[in-house]
């Protein structure tokens, strides 16, 4: 079973103890239930899409058959809630380097990462190609896989 995000509206200004989102979500491809968070530190609410309370039903029991979250010292078990939250963590990190890759070079160096606004006289291509030549690390030059990996742990 596969679940997935079909689309999703974060609210950062509006989270404080938990992620403040609006979802909708995907069971094998097929738009099954939305998601709710308010931010406040509450728990998700779920609600199935039209005829659909199966496909949520489904992905509940699928969820906990995952292993356990390790989180700090302490193994959590999965739940449909830790799913989702890793869903939209791993949407967010997709979406923030979408977000910087689009308008600068994303450099890894020293184990950081370092973002290089184009020149107003050249392209971002330009940018990304004459960091290439000189042997820099440049993620927007490597497969998105393997950049974002990369963008998750320095980013």
């Amino acid at each position: 079973m596969k679940i997935s995000i079909k689309s999703l509206v974060l609210n950062s200004r509006f989270s404080r103890e938990t992620t403040c989102y609006q979802a909708t979500f995907c069971v094998n491809g097929i738009p099954a239930f939305t998601g709710e968070n308010n931010g406040n530190g509450g728990s998700d609410f779920y609600r199935a899409l039209d005829g659909k309370r199966e496909l949520l039903h489904a992905a509940e029991v699928f969820a906990k058959t995952l292993p356990p979250v390790k989180y700090h010292d302490m193994e959590l078990p999965m739940n449909l809630e830790l799913l989702v939250s890793q869903l939209i963590a791993a949407r967010d990190i997709e979406q923030r380097y979408d977000r910087l890759a689009k308008r600068s070079a994303l450099v890894v160096k020293d184990g950081k990462l370092w973002s290089y606004k184009k020149p107003t006289n050249a392209s971002i291509t330009e940018l990304i190609t004459a960091l290439v030549a000189r042997g820099e690390k440049v993620l927007n030059a490597m497969p998105r896989d393997e950049a974002l990996e990369l963008f998750r742990t320095v980013g």
